[in-house]
């Protein structure tokens, strides 16, 4: 944990109370809150990773100049906390994804909140379904090699390229091409390198393939789950904690060098929307 007068000096130079990026985490932790509810109602396992779970031990919450939330859960785990939230009246938030938005071409699940909209530098130049703030979550699965982890996220990579280069076709063009684009990688290539991933994997678990972050977990390390208080509540983390970030980043308690640091998103503004 950083010194009150540490944290207090990082909170006024990027995320001050009432600032566009204080919102923004505001917003997510609700949204935060409400994937907490959902998943303690439904007995799934989730927990914090990545930088958010870096700001609840260094911060006690948000890395000042953080704009995003990431969680982890296992295959089985996500797949019930989508059909929770596809079950859900409350029309505040939805689950995107690839299936639910051809467009969207990220490997792992994102929670929209739908009465919200970021702009943030796009991924491909059509537009997506929602464009909400969003919490990434990310799925566990088997991982024998970090090289075939890399290849599979560059297939992902030439899909976006070619999906870049069919955006000034019409609509009918559009989506025969991407069809033609889509069959190969995500029904072909990917689940056959899906199953080569599991071979003799042990205990080494990856974000799900084509995910852009390589780096390795430990299924020790993360499972039975303890505690970790971000923003004054409590929510899952790793086991051990420690051995978790220090796998991924090494020493994660060094603040990097202030005038190094930038925010994630190119334009935070938030605009209230009606659904």
């Amino acid at each position: 944990m950083v010194s009150q007068s540490v944290q207090d000096e990082l909170r006024m130079r990027f995320n001050p109370d009432g600032s566009d990026l204080r919102k923004v985490q505001l917003r997510l932790l609700d949204m935060l809150l409400y994937i907490d509810r959902i998943c303690k109602e439904n007995c799934i396992d989730y927990w914090l990773s990545s930088g958010t779970l870096i700001g609840a031990v260094r911060h006690g919450g948000f890395i000042p100049w953080d704009d995003d939330v990431d969680v982890e859960m296992m295959p089985d785990g996500l797949r019930r906390f989508i059909k929770a939230v596809e079950l859900d009246k409350t029309g505040q938030y939805a689950v995107h994804n690839h299936s639910n938005d051809p467009n969207y071409l990220f490997a792992f699940t994102k929670l929209r909140d739908l009465h919200t909209r970021i702009e943030e530098e796009k991924v491909v130049p059509q537009k997506l379904r929602y464009e909400g703030c969003s919490i990434d979550i990310f799925t566990m699965v088997p991982s024998n090699s970090r090289k075939l982890h890399v290849f599979a996220r560059k297939c992902i990579g030439k899909e976006m390229t070619l999906w870049r280069a069919i955006a000034g076709k019409t609509e009918r063009q559009q989506s025969l091409l991407k069809g033609i684009i889509d069959f190969p990688i995500r029904r072909i290539a990917l689940p056959l390198l899906t199953m080569l991933s599991r071979i003799n994997a042990g205990s080494r678990l990856r974000h799900t393939l084509s995910a852009p972050f390589h780096a390795p977990r430990r299924r020790e390390d993360i499972f039975p789950l303890s505690k970790v208080m971000f923003e004054g509540h409590e929510f899952p983390a790793p086991g051990n904690t420690d051995a978790y970030l220090r796998l991924i980043y090494g020493d994660y308690t060094k603040i990097p060098p202030v005038d190094k640091i930038h925010v994630h998103a190119k334009k935070i503004e938030i605009y209230d929307t009606d659904v």
